[in-house]
């Protein structure tokens, strides 16, 4: 039918129920297909809600997301941003005004190890961005992240997935290969060829491209179309299309003779190629990273005093710091004569070490950034004195390998055997991990909980995953412990600013833990420099194979243990037991790292959960399916439409399951719930699960997440109601289901208006030998508007009763809840 919107606007809506029924409803027919056209009208939009469509936007959308693929920003939200004041040389460089000014060229970047190249990159990429007459586009290599970060396919694909997302014009440079495969698949993009005719087109129309690629270096060198040398020169032969190129990329790197070759190569055949060897150019760079550590080191020696506040802008030619006076009272004209004198022998030090680190720093950023944090713990720890500060100083190795062993001599000759090899496994599960998914600090405080011995920590009385973690008070007293037993070697990266935190400041237990740098990776693969802490690549991608798998084989053990039994209330309290099992579980940090880099099969996950595939049925003493009927409808009750009394028992300890777990925020049990679920599954337990967790979302007044449930809900299947009750509301009986009582008693009115008669009897045409399941007996399914103004009226009153309540605990809840709706999205599609 076409001209739909025509019938929309009259308001014919019959005629659309009509037809939409035909494929789905009691009578539909396989034979039977309804294709709807129209023009976009807010009537036609409103009438056909939650019916599947397409438009010219459609698969122009499907490309887009078929060519994403999680962690392609991964690195570059890694890099710390460069603070304000460094970097600016680059700006007025000759070389990199030069490339601003050409129509198409390449501009090389070549710095030494930890010379601040990444940092740089990034910060031009932001600057570039803002050009609204260019398309910019970028890529980080980077060996830490494994092999999608490293691989010629993803950097391709994430260049062609910036460009198509700044301009849909360029979707008809993709068509012919995006449509020559299955939909909703990544199969085009495994091509490096196609990918590279894509970009060629796209470049061939003259359009202004500029491309930063950082870490060259690091990308993969395999054979073919896969070396580095074959990139090189594709990426040379871009720049270089006659007449038509307006391309131009920045690489960064190490000096590597491949790059040096390919380069030469351009400038001989083109020219355009243009040089910064950045430790010659950074000297004002490392000038102000020491202006800020220093700010730093001065900070840290008011740190014992109850005097100092620390200054709003720090400046080091600024004036001393002294406290803040109270309101009302002026501030001191000057300082004590002992101040002054201890200012003096301050500032002195500070040009001691300022002169220091720039006539030793030899262009590496890095190298300075740790040396000042090695004076900063130093001073932390307090009783120092200025001779043994610079002392400290003079003795710290010049040159990142040299500073990084010292580091571990250091660490080994205050620990015992035992306390390096725990070093070295944070190290290994570290530098492996982040191969596979970013690494957060709560997961490796879990990986090290993981006892060594697995078949005594099977017998243990107590949880032995809880036995192992080391007792801390906060995320920043953890940071401080992986600092003392790993040194400068691995750092965290708070998510929201992407900032490199120092060791004292405050971190969350979702903040990335890495390798502090490339080269500490370089480092411990060597046994000559890191000795007893080092380990090769494969021995890291086994350890972090193996360590999950001990974990998960412990917290989630193939038979029951004296410390995790699933049925263990013995007199058949299941709500107990389920509980038991969510509070378990709800602390189980590294169970969705593990979940998340597991291959995805069916077999290996159930092996892999254990005990926890027969939650649905040995939640109860004795187990479900040995239950006769009977005793299930008098434990449970008899819901409507069901296959058998244990599926809908099954449904409903689902359903408590996840409305405990979301109720406290306790996403892991949720997702261990999913995953299993995942393996055996039925419509009825999944909306059982949805129903519960909506429920929870009304309750806490979680509007958005209402409506993401309320949206899908509308796409369910006839069999789908929500049941009714008669409720007391102001002295009057109502019908309603628990769902509309819910939002009317939270008082928000925004969620009743979203709740309030969905899935009713007459839109789902539900057979009258079942209403009564529904109704609880109520013969008219039609509601007045008198019926809703009542229901609002209570909700206003609910409203003002509510606001001298404590409002519900929230933490954790939203993200509980959102990852069922996450799930359910995944299971609509399949």
């Amino acid at each position: 039918m076409d001209g739909a919107h025509v019938i929309a606007e009259q308001g014919c809506d019959d005629v659309f129920k009509v037809l939409i029924d035909l494929p789905t409803g009691r009578r539909a027919s396989r034979r039977v297909h309804v294709i709807i056209g129209g023009e976009p009208s807010t009537a036609l939009v409103k009438t056909l809600d939650g019916v599947p469509y397409v438009d010219m936007d459609t698969e122009y959308q499907e490309c887009l997301e078929s060519l994403y693929f999680e962690g392609q920003y991964t690195r570059q939200n890694q890099i710390a941003a460069a603070h304000s004041d460094t970097n600016g040389w680059i700006w007025t460089h000759p070389s990199y005004m030069a490339w601003e000014q050409d129509e198409s060229s390449i501009l090389w970047i070549e710095g030494k190890p930890g010379s601040g190249k990444s940092v740089l990159a990034k910060q031009i990429q932001t600057s570039l961005a803002k050009d609204q007459e260019t398309y910019t586009c970028q890529w980080f290599f980077s060996t830490r992240g494994g092999h999608t970060l490293v691989a010629h396919t993803s950097f391709m694909r994430s260049i062609l997935y910036q460009l198509l997302q700044q301009n849909r014009s360029f979707f008809q440079y993709f068509l012919n290969t995006y449509r020559a495969c299955a939909p909703r698949t990544s199969l085009p993009w495994e091509s490096l060829r196609s990918m590279q005719e894509i970009l060629r087109n796209i470049i061939a129309t003259g359009i202004r491209i500029q491309c930063i690629v950082d870490a060259m270096d690091e990308a993969e060198a395999g054979e073919d179309v896969h070396s580095r040398q074959k990139l090189l020169i594709t990426l040379s032969d871009l720049v270089a299309l006659p007449e038509t190129s307006r391309f131009k990329i920045i690489v960064c790197s190490r000096p590597i003779h491949d790059i040096d070759v390919a380069f030469s190569r351009h400038q001989r055949l083109f020219g355009s190629v243009h040089k910064i060897v950045l430790q010659a150019e950074n000297s004002g760079t490392i000038s102000s990273t020491i202006d800020v550590g220093l700010t730093s080191l001065r900070d840290a020696m008011r740190f014992w005093g109850d005097n100092y506040v620390p200054p709003q802008a720090p400046d080091l030619k600024g004036p001393y710091q002294q406290k803040r006076p109270p309101k009302g009272l002026s501030r001191p004209e000057r300082l004590s004569p002992f101040q002054e004198k201890q200012k003096r022998r301050e500032d002195s030090m500070f040009k001691k070490i300022r002169s220091y680190l720039l006539v030793n720093a030899q262009g590496v950023v890095l190298w300075v950034t740790l040396i000042l944090g090695v004076l900063e713990s130093t001073i932390r720890k307090g009783m120092y004195t200025f001779s043994e500060l610079e002392q400290r100083l003079k003795t710290l190795p010049i040159g990142l390998d040299g500073l990084y062993k010292y580091c571990i001599d250091e660490i080994r000759s205050n620990s015992g055997p035992e306390v390096v090899a725990k070093a070295r496994r944070a190290l290994m599960f570290v530098s492996g991990g982040n191969a596979l998914k970013p690494l957060k600090l709560e997961e490796l405080w879990e990986a090290l909980a993981t006892p060594l011995d697995i078949e005594s920590a099977l017998l243990s009385n107590e949880d032995p995953i809880a036995e192992g973690r080391a007792h801390i008070t906060s995320w920043k007293e953890f940071r401080w412990q992986l600092h003392a037993m790993c040194g400068p070697l691995v750092e965290v990266v708070t998510l929201n600013t992407r900032a490199n935190r120092p060791a004292y400041d405050d971190v969350c237990g979702t903040d990335t833990v890495q390798l502090l740098h490339r080269t500490v990776k370089d480092f411990l693969g060597s046994y000559d420099l890191a000795g007893a802490l080092s380990f090769s690549e494969a021995e890291a991608a086994q350890f972090t194979e193996d360590a999950p798998n001990a974990y998960a084989h412990i917290v989630m053990p193939s038979k029951s243990t004296r410390y995790i039994s699933l049925g263990s209330d013995k007199t058949g309290n299941w709500a107990s037991n389920i509980e038991n099992v969510v509070e378990y579980l709800s602390d189980k940090k590294l169970l969705p790292w593990i979940f998340d880099t597991i291959p995805n099969h069916p077999m290996e996950k159930a092996r892999l959960l254990g005990i926890f595939s027969f939650l649905l049925d040995d939640c109860t003493y004795p187990p479900l399916k040995s239950w006769s009927e009977a005793k299930i409808e008098r434990e449970f009750g008899q819901h409507v439409m069901t296959s058998s009394g244990l599926e809908t028992a099954q449904s409903i300890v689902c359903a408590h399951f996840v409305h405990y777990a979301c109720s406290n925020g306790f996403t892991v049990a949720v997702r261990v719930l999913m995953e299993i679920l995942a393996l055996d599954r039925t419509d009825y337990i999944m909306y059982a699960c949805f129903d519960a967790a909506l429920m929870v979302a009304i309750r806490h007044e979680m509007l958005d997440l209402v409506q993401a449930f309320t949206v899908h809900g509308r796409n369910e299947p006839e069999c789908r109601f929500w049941e009714e009750s008669m409720y007391n509301v102001k002295g009057m009986s109502f019908y309603l289901t628990s769902f509309e009582m819910a939002a009317a008693q939270s008082g928000n009115e925004a969620i009743v208006r979203e709740v309030y008669d969905r899935n009713h009897r007459k839109e789902k045409q539900m057979p009258w030998d079942q209403w009564w399941y529904l109704s609880r007996g109520r013969k008219n399914w039609s509601r007045s508007p008198d019926d809703f103004r009542v229901l609002l009226e209570f909700t206003r009153e609910c409203r003002v009763a509510r606001q001298a309540l404590e409002p519900l605990p929230s933490e954790n809840v939203r993200e509980a809840i959102q990852a069922i709706i996450d799930y359910g999205m995944c299971w609509g599609e399949t």
